[in-house]
């Protein structure tokens, strides 16, 4: 998008030219754009010469251009607030965010007398907003503090957003964000894409833009696991930090991205649903453009050591002043902040830690050889009635302490390709007295109907079925070993069906 800070240094404009199509923008929403009437700055001006408060308090403010002024900041007279709330929130450029995050937008510009208590009631009151958000839970258990990076595309998280309605042939969002700035990357993907894939869109997208990072935080995806993934990484001299089994809070920066962006997506698409690729760029604009509370900054100006106004800045003498600042003051204003930030991260840390683990139960810490009981929450196993099936399994052997709330576990192989590695709240300490555990066998299939065989194979001199199981789709058949399974008149139907008898 061009706008008064990417064009050209000899492309002169006047002050006038570039504030009228930013201050006169509409409300996008398909339902309100008809009752909606642009703010222009001659209604600015015109609101200006007959409102009530500057009248009684006109010696507080000074005047030039025929706006009133508050140090730096422009005085919104009462009948034109509401649409430069419209502007700085329901905007695509402004993101539908939270009270703080619209509160700094119109701070870097505007004032007027009690609009901390007026921007909290219009977000408040905002009928997309309540649409859209949704209730965050907490994780359970200790909160464990990592070192924080220290400077911008040291260490970024990423994940995806699947499922989405075809816009353009595309179907999956992939969000990329730094740790330390929280800038973000949303990259519109055909498919959720294979490990080389990813590879190819990660040079393209990111490392031309900020280079190799030192850490990489994401889940336990496929992309992620697969060792062609592994190996690019090790080319570029990356470490990899994947989330225990069924706990993705590891990735937290990303998965909260991920909601805002889905958030903004349903406050401007909800009639165009098809279309919202061409709110993608908007969206990371908006996204890097307001104030992150766990830095105190944007990631503009983390990043780049300037933020981007809703209006163009006229606190300035002339369009060059503010396009050719000087090298020394762009290094300061891009650097200087960085051990601020850094502090700020820390302190951040520290003090959610300290919030949640209000909230948390102090358990005994689990050693190597205790015996615990895990969830079968996440876990697809074979029961008869799905209705009735244990809430727990086990007991399980705790293999390894990966740190206080994560640990190893030694499981049987039927469970198949389930990543070890767990979080202590998918655990239940194994009491025998207090609860009886539901251990399951070496033959899980007793506990399930078998429905028919479908196919068999010899893998390395074994007998192995394919079955499909009752109440379950033939998707979800899986192979059994010949003598783990007690239905011979099963077996032997099939055989015979296939002549093989």
């Amino acid at each position: 998008m061009a706008d008064a800070l990417s064009r050209l240094p000899q492309h002169q404009v006047t002050k006038e030219e570039t504030i009228q199509p930013l201050i006169g923008m509409c409300h996008t929403s398909v339902e309100t754009t008809e009752k909606l009437q642009p703010t222009t700055l001659q209604e600015l001006r015109e609101a200006t010469l007959h409102d009530l408060w500057l009248k009684e308090n006109k010696s507080t403010c000074q005047y030039k251009q025929g706006l009133a002024w508050q140090e730096d900041k422009i005085y919104v007279p009462q009948v034109c607030r509401i649409n430069i709330l419209k502007l700085c929130h329901d905007d695509k450029r402004a993101g539908h965010f939270g009270f703080l995050k619209t509160l700094h937008l119109v701070k870097r510009q505007f004032w007027w007398p009690h609009m901390r208590a007026f921007i909290d009631k219009y977000v408040k009151g905002c009928k997309e907003c309540a649409m859209s958000k949704y209730r965050i839970g907490k994780p359970i258990g200790p909160l464990q503090v990592v070192a924080e990076p220290t400077h911008p595309w040291q260490e970024i998280a990423m994940d995806f957003i699947v499922d989405l309605p075809q816009s353009q042939g595309h179907t999956v969002i992939w969000t990329v964000i730094d740790m330390f700035s929280k800038q973000a990357h949303f990259i519109p993907c055909k498919s959720l894409p294979s490990a080389k894939q990813l590879a190819s869109l990660f040079i393209k997208h990111i490392y031309r833009l900020h280079g190799a990072p030192s850490r990489i935080i994401s889940d336990r995806g496929v992309q992620f696991t697969a060792q062609f993934w592994r190996s690019f990484l090790a080319i570029l001299g990356t470490s990899q930090g994947l989330s225990s089994a069924y706990h993705p809070c590891t990735n937290g920066a990303a998965e909260r991205a991920n909601a805002l962006i889905e958030r903004y997506l349903r406050s401007y698409t909800s009639l165009q649903q098809t279309k919202w690729i061409e709110f993608i760029p908007f969206a990371e604009y908006a996204y890097n453009n307001t104030v992150h509370s766990s830095t105190g900054y944007s990631p503009f100006f983390i990043v780049y050591g300037k933020e981007f106004k809703p209006l163009p800045d006229l606190t300035q003498d002339t369009p060059e002043h503010r396009l050719n600042p000087s090298v020394h003051e762009w290094s300061i204003a891009a650097t200087g902040c960085w051990k601020d930030v850094k502090k700020a991260l820390e302190q951040t840390s520290q003090r959610v830690k300290a919030q949640v683990d209000k909230k948390r139960m102090n358990t005994k810490p689990y050693q190597v050889g205790d015996k615990v009981l895990l969830s079968t929450k996440n876990i697809k196993i074979k029961f008869s009635h799905k209705k009735l099936e244990p809430r727990y399994i086990g007991p399980f052997t705790i293999k390894e302490v990966i740190n206080p709330v994560t640990v190893k576990l030694d499981l049987p192989n039927w469970l198949g390709k389930i990543h070890p590695v767990f979080h202590i709240n998918l655990l239940k300490e194994y009491i025998a007295q207090e609860e009886e555990a539901i251990t399951l066998p070496t033959i899980p299939t007793q506990y399930v109907d078998i429905d028919k065989i479908l196919d068999v194979r010899i893998t390395r001199n074994q007998v192995k079925y394919l079955v499909k199981w009752k109440g379950y789709p033939q998707t979800e058949a899986t192979w059994v070993k010949a003598q783990d399974i007690k239905a011979d008149k099963l077996i032997q139907q099939f055989h015979e069906k296939q002549g093989m008898l």
